[in-house]
């Protein structure tokens, strides 16, 4: 108790029960109205809305409904965490061709009674309220800021976040506003992409940023995106329609070295650590250290990756597999890789840093000692000197 209310001594008197009584009745009203908890706010908005989403009126919403919606400027704010959260729990039918199919209003009401979907609502509503409407932000761009969101591209924002420490000022030049509130792209390499204005569902289906900064991440995703929808394409001879996908489907999954070629200009290569020098892993430190000075030197963009758990089981705590890293920096004096997490998470070990207990990060940014560092990253990518074009 609080000695300093008095509400830990005897009342003797009537006035200070009175005085009681009239505070919890003041208070009642307001313990009354407390804000709704994630899965009713997403209840509530989805009974409303539901007949307005469904298009066709069958009772269930299919991928291109839903696509429409995410394209849509009108669905804003808590709306468009509803749309996007129904969106990435749209079934997928097995098989070799899956293609997401329909939820029914049942389904979609279901959801919202799973905590786990609650929790992911509440966050995507806390983005979209929070997020910045203005590109760039004083001292924008900054890797600080960085977070990966759910699309699974971390290859991508691990050479962004790679480039805006080495550059920023680069970066921000990439992005030039159009008077019709799209935006044009142009990457190093020449290529030029225009990107539409973003949708507020658009907005939070990619990579975080936090509430000091601008959207310029969303309109480096998208750019990057629709390249790959492009090339996808021209390879297959077929263009997609609008409804089929959202640009954003083409950037999960992917490799780092076409990645630094579109954001450098410069041809990139890859090797595998473990096959390139068969194991020894004191031979791999010595030549990755030399290699390590002469990309610190050039300040060429390089990334390392982890292998999946089927190649490697287990890895330091904080580290996951099948994730890619930036590299920002390495210290040849004290054998010392600075690294970038794409998550731009914060983690603090259980006990000494290390192989088990994982390293000291914040903003998604921690150091690795090269004996270590090759103990288990499995692969890095780097830019070279050569044209990419």
């Amino acid at each position: 108790c609080n000695s300093r209310t008095g509400l830990d001594s005897p009342m003797n008197s009537f006035s200070k029960r009175l005085a009681l009584a009239a505070l919890i009745l003041a208070t009642t009203p307001a313990i009354r109205a407390a804000p709704k908890t994630g899965g009713a706010e997403f209840l509530q908005i989805c009974e409303t809305a539901f007949p307005r989403w469904d298009a066709n009126r069958d009772g269930a919403l299919d991928f291109a409904e839903v696509n429409a919606l995410v394209h849509n400027p009108q669905i804003r704010g808590t709306e468009a965490a509803a749309v996007v959260l129904i969106r990435s729990h749209l079934h997928v039918a097995e098989g070799d061709d899956a293609t997401p199919g329909p939820l029914n209003r049942q389904q979609i009401l279901a959801l919202a009674g799973n905590p786990a979907v609650a929790r992911e609502f509440s966050r995507l509503e806390r983005h979209v309220h929070t997020a910045n409407h203005q590109l760039f932000l004083p001292g924008d761009p900054k890797i600080f800021s960085i977070h990966q969101g759910r699309l699974g591209d971390c290859y991508l924002i691990a050479v962004i976040g790679s480039m805006v420490s080495r550059d920023p000022a680069a970066v921000r030049s990439m992005i030039h506003p159009l008077s019709n509130g799209g935006f044009e792209v142009e990457f190093p390499t020449g290529k030029k992409v225009v990107v539409p204005p973003l949708t507020d569902s658009e907005l939070i289906m990619g990579a975080n940023l936090d509430g000091d900064s601008g959207f310029w991440m969303a309109v480096l995703e998208k750019a990057y995106a629709l390249i790959r929808e492009e090339k996808k394409n021209k390879r297959d001879g077929a263009t997609l329609e609008a409804e089929e996908t959202t640009a954003r489907d083409f950037l999960k999954g992917g490799r780092a070295p076409p990645t630094i070629e579109a954001w450098t200009g410069h041809k990139a290569t890859r090797f595998v650590i473990p096959r390139a020098f068969k194991g020894n892993r004191e031979k791999a430190a010595d030549a990755l250290d030399k290699l390590f000075i002469k990309l610190n030197s050039e300040h060429r963009l390089t990334t390392v990756g982890t292998a999946g758990k089927r190649k490697i089981r287990n890895l330091p705590k904080g580290i996951p597999h099948a994730h890619v890293f930036g590299v920002l920096m390495y210290d040849p004096e004290k054998r010392m890789v600075h690294l970038f997490n794409p998550w731009g998470n914060d983690f603090t070990p259980t006990g000494a840093p290390g192989l088990a207990n994982g390293y000291y990060t914040r903003h998604g940014i921690f150091d690795v000692p090269l004996s270590q560092f090759v103990r288990f990253f499995q692969a890095i990518s780097y830019e070279t000197d050569r044209p990419a074009n």
